[in-house]
């Protein structure tokens, strides 16, 4: 998906993204949840930061540095920038399309948290 390919999807991914928060699906992985515990933040908290803000930077399959195993992400992967006790914070979403009953649906998965910010996030 390029850049512009993202822009004019958005909206339509922002609507099921939010649908998925609100019936609770969006999944976390073991990696991000270890994270959450680390850094004393909620599931919740993460999850306000998904609803509340738009995604600052995308990467492509088996392109996002950072996680339990770099680059090995076989889905896209969406970074939200918030703020948590003062702090910031990123959240890197995964997004899977697949075919299902209904035809094709969106799973999203928190990959993880971090909250040490350097150079690009810190100027969100």
């Amino acid at each position: 998906m390029s850049g512009k390919d993202f822009e004019t999807s958005w909206p339509l991914l922002h609507h099921v993204l939010l649908r998925h928060l609100d019936d609770e699906l969006v999944r976390f992985t073991h990696h991000a949840s270890e994270q959450i515990r680390f850094r004393d933040v909620s599931e919740d908290t993460v999850r306000s930061i998904i609803r509340d803000g738009k995604p600052v930077e995308m990467f492509d399959a088996f392109q996002y540095p950072h996680g339990e195993e770099p680059f090995q992400n076989s889905d896209p992967v969406f970074t939200f920038i918030g703020e948590v006790r003062g702090e910031k914070m990123a959240v890197a979403l995964s997004i899977r399309m697949k075919k299902g009953r209904s035809g094709i649906e969106a799973q999203f998965r928190v990959v993880t948290v971090i909250t040490e910010l350097r150079g690009r996030h810190t100027k969100q």
